[in-house]
């Protein structure tokens, strides 16, 4: 078919017609033959058939070089020459058959050259001599390959003799070296009988691991080292399937249950069904997986702590603009409240937590950060009763409250909001414990010495004076095993929903950032009792709030932004009681407006740093440009975000943190003014 190109160029005149002739013809026969090769009578009737297909080609091929002009006809016979040659040494066509359908083929071409064709009788006799010495040679070459062949046929007795010699030599060498291989290498091997499942050999490897002689394994069932998971697992020892490797125990007598990777192969061994277990002690990979797992969760645990740590600084922020609102408010209404009433009292009490409050959000803030807290020497006693004033409006009225105060002047160096968290955390956690039932809640505070160094959770205490605070309970208790564990990060006994296990974690850690410690002693059904170790402060100098000062304004006129239009309200309260002149925009693009007529008018600006359209800032930038030397007083709930040049460019004199209070704003106002007038 690939020949058709050349009838194109060589006879277009007549192409389709030869195309039909090779694709009618020739190659039906070709496919023919092939299929004929595997088919049943192919044995006994190859050789007619391909000297057949030799006869078809040939007589379509000098029907193709008759009707060729003579110019072009060499190319036909050179065609006729590659398939005849092409059968005697390709195919295994027998001499004789060969010599015969070449015979026919010639006759063939002789008859049609003289009686139905224009060949002139010099160019017939150039063309039946080049047919007839090509034909001499393929005959030699037929003749030579197939006596090749016989030869064969004749030593092919003694090949199968040496043949199976070398196999027998082969399988002896595989079989040695499958034994040294079986008996040096370190993984277990044994050889199972795939009929009764005992033990026929086993490698010293295995012996070794199993801790016996293998004369005493051997003869054994599987089932002893290997006991089935399942009451029909022998059976997949049966399946022709191999099984993947899988973990499974080993059954010792010596050395208990040993972990191991088993992997079981069928094979047949002199005609007989065998198994082939092999397997690996994997006690040291378990270990390094246990402590990759181990390193895995504290690495999710520190991701997490790193997210909450993220998402507190952001909800600080926010908190911080309610947390300003409500102490501005309260501090309102205080002033409006009549001296020595209840609700003055009560008053007191909210910007009493607002503060509290305020310092707890800068600890979150600074946990954000990973940085250390503030710590200052302080009085215990105000601070355990201040905290369980909060937790007695919190929980159950059935529970009894009582406050043992030993050692009412005993002082420690510490952040007063964190110890403040540390005991509202217990007290609710006992709390939980004693559930609705009722009982008691005990806290004492009191001194303690050590005279030699105390370990406990980890922390190593030297000698010296301790404050001791005790919280008991006679809630439900604990185990042991709780105990172990209840200081560890996200660890909690409480249903999904109920507890996020960071309470006692936060706990520990704040205790073991003030070289304190904490033991804990409890039992199932008799409550529990935690003792917190603080080291005494040598000095008693406590910080108080002082009370506020009066301090009035004279008059001056303030321009307030802030886009908080509660902030806004009570800011412009606030100020206008202090005596200023007070205008207040929740737009900073419509204070710089205002600014740019009226610059004359304002003595100062306070703005807040965050605001959408424009930061606080860009806004003093723009300000200043306007007005040279205007102070601007920044509020913010960041103490980072502002750089000390940035605050000189923009003409920032101070930065007053949220929540804000009164005093604080104030003194912050008279300064700023008093420093302008100079």
């Amino acid at each position: 078919m690939i020949y058709s190109l050349i009838d194109m160029v060589m006879v277009p005149e007549k192409h389709y017609l030869f195309l039909t002739l090779r694709a009618g013809i020739c190659l039906p026969v070709c496919l023919l033959l092939f299929w004929f090769t595997s088919s049943r009578h192919a044995r006994s009737f190859l050789q007619p058939a391909i000297s057949l297909g030799i006869v078809a080609g040939g007589t379509i091929l000098i029907y193709m070089l008759m009707a060729t002009p003579e110019a072009n006809r060499h190319v036909y016979l050179k065609a006729l020459v590659q398939l005849l040659f092409a059968v005697y040494t390709l195919t295994k066509i027998r001499f004789i058959w060969a010599s015969a359908s070449f015979l026919l083929v010639n006759a063939i071409f002789i008859g049609w050259a003289l009686f139905f064709s224009d060949y002139t009788p010099d160019r017939l006799i150039t063309d039946v001599s080049f047919l007839m010495g090509l034909n001499l040679l393929g005959m030699v070459a037929c003749y030579s390959i197939e006596l090749y062949a016989r030869k064969t046929f004749f030593l092919s007795l003694q090949l199968n003799i040496q043949e199976r010699k070398l196999s027998e030599k082969a399988l002896a060498e595989s079989e040695e070296r499958f034994k040294t291989i079986f008996e040096t290498t370190t993984a277990g091997m044994i050889i199972v009988n795939g009929l009764n499942q005992t033990i026929e050999e086993i490698n010293p490897a295995a012996a070794q691991m199993i801790g016996e002689p293998e004369d005493r394994i051997k003869g054994r069932s599987i089932t002893e080292l290997f006991p089935p998971l399942s009451p029909g697992e022998d059976a997949c020892l049966n399946d022709p399937v191999a099984i993947d490797p899988v973990e499974r125990q080993l059954t010792s007598q010596k050395k208990g249950a040993i972990p191991v990777l088993k992997t079981t192969r069928p094979l047949t061994f002199r005609g007989e069904p065998k198994w082939m277990i092999s397997f690996i002690d994997i006690q040291r990979v378990k270990e390094a997986e246990t402590i990759k797992r181990e390193a895995e969760i504290q690495l999710t645990r520190s991701q997490h702590l790193q997210t909450i740590g993220t998402l507190a600084g952001g909800i600080s922020h926010d908190f911080n603009n309610i947390l300003y609102g409500i102490t501005g408010y309260a501090t309102l209404a205080l002033d409006d409240a009549p001296q020595d009433s209840l609700l003055k009292n009560n008053i007191n009490e909210i910007l009493r937590g607002s503060r509290r409050a305020k310092e707890l959000i800068a600890q979150i803030m600074a946990f954000s950060r990973q940085e250390t807290t503030e710590k200052k020497v302080i009085l215990l006693a105000p601070l355990v009763q201040e905290a369980l004033k909060l937790i007695r409006a919190s929980i159950s009225a059935a529970i009894h409250i009582k406050t043992d105060i030993r050692t009412p002047a005993q002082a420690v160096l510490a952040n007063p909001t964190q110890i403040h968290q540390v005991i509202i955390n217990l007290c609710t956690n006992a709390a939980h414990a004693i559930g609705p039932k009722g009982g008691f809640l005990h806290v004492i505070l009191d001194t303690i010495r050590l005279n030699a160094e105390w370990i406990d959770q980890e922390v190593l205490l030297t000698r010296g004076n301790y404050a001791r605070i005790r919280i008991i309970d006679n809630g439900k208790g604990m185990e042991e095993s709780v105990q172990r564990r209840i200081f560890e990060p996200f660890f909690t006994t409480k249903p999904p929903g109920e507890g996020v296990g960071m309470g006692l974690s936060v706990v520990m850690g704040v205790i073991q950032s003030h070289n304190g410690g904490i033991r804990v002693q409890s039992e199932p059904g008799k409550g529990a009792s935690f003792e917190l170790l603080l080291p005494s402060a040598e000095e008693c100098n406590p910080s108080e709030h002082p009370e506020e000062g009066k301090i009035h304004g004279g008059g001056e006129h303030i321009l307030l932004v802030d886009d908080e239009p509660s902030i806004i309200r009570m800011s412009h309260q606030m100020l206008s009681r202090m005596g200023y002149h007070v205008t207040a925009l929740g737009d900073p693009r419509e204070a710089v407006t205002l600014f740019e007529k009226e610059s004359s008018a304002f003595d100062l600006v306070i703005t807040d740093l965050t605001m959408p359209g424009m930061e606080g800032t860009a806004l003093a930038r723009k300000l200043t440009g306007i007005k040279p030397g205007v102070p601007v007083i920044l509020c913010t709930g960041y103490n980072d975000q502002v750089p000390s040049e940035q605050m000189t460019a923009s003409g920032i004199r101070e930065i007053i943190l949220k929540p804000i209070l009164r005093e604080d704003l104030a003194s912050a106002i008279r300064r700023v003014l008093d420093e302008q007038g100079e």
